[in-house]
This record gives C-alpha cells, structure tokens and sequence, in this order.
C-alpha cells in the first residue's frame, strides 16, 4: 500500500468504497468484500523480494506502481 496522504486516500477508498461499489455493479456484494483482507495479508515488496531470494531466484528487484498501489517483482532463476 503506499504511503503518505495518498496511501491514506487509497486505503479509505480500497476498504470501503471499493467493495461496495463492486457489490453494486457485479450484484455480489460478498465477491468483493474478501479483497482488502486478502491484500492485508499480502507480504511487503521486500518480504516478497526476500521469498523470491529464499525460492532460488537471483537479481531480485521490485518497482512500485501507480504510486505503490502495485509492484512488479523481477528475478532471474538459476539453471
């Protein structure tokens, strides 16, 4: 999740704007409603570069996007 005013932004809005919203147009408000427990568990991008290390993969790095919202993790596995 980002930080700052914006994380803070995001996080009101990820946790109840968006699963109610999504309730509305999809008509299955509980298909929604999992989706920021299930982030919250997700690990940190360095936990998640630590894992990919720990799983064998080398030159692990990670980029934010969309202001942290997401990250794209990269490695290279070993032969």
């Amino acid at each position: 999740m980002p930080g700052g005013v914006f994380g803070a932004a995001y996080r009101c809005y990820f946790r109840h704007v968006l699963p109610r919203l999504g309730g509305l147009v999809s008509g299955d408000a509980s298909a929604y409603a999992y989706l920021p427990a299930s982030v919250a568990r997700f690990p940190t991008p360095d936990a998640f570069a630590e894992l990919m290390r720990e799983g064998g993969f080398e030159d692990v790095r990670w980029q934010p996007l969309t202001g942290g919202i997401a990250c794209l993790h990269r490695g290279e596995k070993g032969r």
